[in-house]
């Protein structure tokens, strides 16, 4: 009786996500990627304007707002050399000065303005519920091996939090495609939901663990994206990516957490060179992390829930 309950639970979270992925998430992609246009056309707007009134007006201006300043631009050539910003930005700023020229094979990327809205083909609507689909059903395998394993109860509870944990990395991953940014509603929207899970699984007892395994793992990418800046390697690891990599660790516990981590740059390393191979990209070549990402909860949350959650109960 308990393992027909847990197929019928299997069945409707399966369901359930190829539903929302089909239906609901390129709608809510489409909006959040429509909503971070306009933000970053009215913050590029008046940036440029203070930038232009602190030029023109520079004895009178403070040292502080200079450097300010100066900080912007420096960022938005970075911007335009990932291909961030449009045409009419980039035009902009050649005229402001800011870049010697506006487009240019080798350095500049002109990006499609097209991408800041998702294709709702019904292919590409396909495609995304399929990949929930199967994201789920890797996610929730536990609902089913739980009555031969007795890992721990409550199991079909966890495996929900899991999967809308893993249809917001899904978003993550639609937006990330498209214009490499992370939505930080998206962010926000995974914390409870990864801490449901964490305690789920792993209970008081082993949240601590899980908490300090974050941490270090954050710190530690971090430290090698702040490293690789202070080098001139611009793009190693996005700041979207590293709000939403604690959370991800929390949820996978930190058995989880490792093999997580491990089996996310796998991928990543096996995309490049593919990309290398196929001649579709180079060394400098900007990979979006989001489907690494979300390799690293698929992989993670599942090693975690059968390798960490006994050793916690074990030695509690």
């Amino acid at each position: 009786m308990i393992l027909f309950s847990n197929i019928i639970i299997f069945a409707l979270l399966l369901i359930f996500s190829f539903i929302i992925g089909f239906f609901t998430l390129p709608v809510i992609c489409d909006r959040l990627l429509k909503h971070k246009r306009q933000e970053i056309t009215e913050s590029f707007e008046r940036n440029l304007a203070t930038y232009k009134y602190v030029q023109e007006n520079k004895p009178h201006v403070p040292e502080k707002r200079i450097t300010a300043v100066h900080k912007w631009a420096e960022i938005q050539v970075n911007q335009n050399k990932m291909g961030k910003l449009e045409p009419w930005m980039a035009d902009k700023l050649a005229e402001s000065g800011i870049i010697d020229r506006v487009f240019d094979e080798e350095h500049y990327v002109k990006i499609d303005t097209d991408k800041w809205s998702f294709d709702a083909t019904l292919k590409n609507k396909f495609l995304c519920g399929l990949l929930c689909f199967f994201s789920a059903f890797v996610i929730n395998l536990p609902v089913l091996l739980c009555p031969y394993f007795s890992v721990v109860s409550h199991q079909g509870l966890a495996c929900l939090f899991a999967t809308l944990l893993m249809l917001c990395i899904v978003l993550i991953v639609l937006c990330d495609k498209q214009v490499m940014i992370i939505p930080y509603q998206v962010c926000l929207a995974s914390i409870p939901l990864s801490i449901l899970c964490a305690f789920i699984n792993v209970g008081f007892e082993g949240i601590f663990s899980s908490i300090i395994t974050a941490l270090i793992i954050t710190g530690l990418l971090y430290s090698i994206s702040l490293i690789f800046s202070i080098f001139g390697i611009k793009g190693s690891i996005g700041a979207g990516d590293i709000r939403i990599i604690p959370w991800i660790c929390l949820a996978c516990g930190m058995t989880g957490s490792i093999a997580g981590l491990i089996a996310c740059f796998v991928f990543l390393a096996l995309q490049a060179i593919v990309l290398l191979i196929r001649k579709k990209g180079n060394r400098k070549t900007y990979l979006p992390m989001a489907p690494g990402l979300l390799i690293w909860l698929i992989v993670g949350y599942f090693a975690g829930f059968f390798i960490g959650a006994p050793f916690y109960i074990a030695l509690y």
